[in-house]
C-alpha cells in the first residue's frame, strides 16, 4: 500500500508572508487604478488650461477652438476658467457678427451683436481683452460692430 504523507503545516512565518503578499497585491492594484485616474485628471486639467495658454499668447483662434472642443465634450466647463470661456465665446460671436454683417444678413448680425454684449459682460476681468479681439478682427474684416 502506498500511503500518502500529509503535507506539513505552513509555519507562522509563511502565513505572515502570504498575508503580506496579498496586501501588497491589493495595494498595487489600487495604486494602478489611482494612477490611471490621475492621468485622466491631468489630461482634463491640461485641456482646461489650454484656453488660458491661448489667452496668454493672444491666440484667440486657438482659444475659440479649445472652447468648442470643450463645448461638444461631455464634461461640463470647469468653473475656474469661466471668464476665459466667455471671452472665447465673445471672439466667436465677434467673428460671426463680421461674417453676417459682411454678407448683409442683418437679423443674424443683430442677434450675434447681442450675444457679443452678453459674453462681454460675462467675461468679467477679461472683458477688457474684447477690444484686442475686435482689433484683430477689424484688421481682417473692416466691418465694425
Amino acid at each position: 500500500m502506498n500511503k500518502k504523507t500529509p503535507l506539513p503545516k505552513p509555519s507562522l512565518t509563511v502565513k505572515v508572508l502570504n498575508v503580506l503578499m496579498a496586501i501588497a497585491l491589493i495595494v498595487t492594484v489600487i495604486l494602478f487604478f489611482r494612477m490611471i485616474s490621475e492621468i485622466r485628471s491631468a489630461s482634463a486639467r491640461d485641456r482646461y488650461g489650454s484656453i488660458s495658454y491661448s489667452l496668454r499668447d493672444g491666440s484667440y483662434g486657438d482659444m475659440v477652438r479649445e472652447y468648442y472642443h470643450r463645448y461638444f465634450d461631455v464634461a461640463p466647463f470647469h468653473s475656474d476658467y469661466e471668464e476665459e470661456y466667455h471671452l472665447a465665446a465673445y471672439a466667436d460671436a465677434a467673428f460671426r457678427f463680421r461674417f453676417y454683417a459682411g454678407t448683409g444678413n442683418q437679423p443674424a448680425a443683430e442677434r450675434t451683436a447681442r450675444k457679443m454684449d452678453e459674453e462681454q459682460s460675462l467675461a468679467g476681468s477679461l472683458s477688457s481683452l474684447t477690444g484686442e479681439v475686435d482689433e484683430i478682427l477689424n484688421e481682417a474684416f473692416p466691418t465694425k460692430p
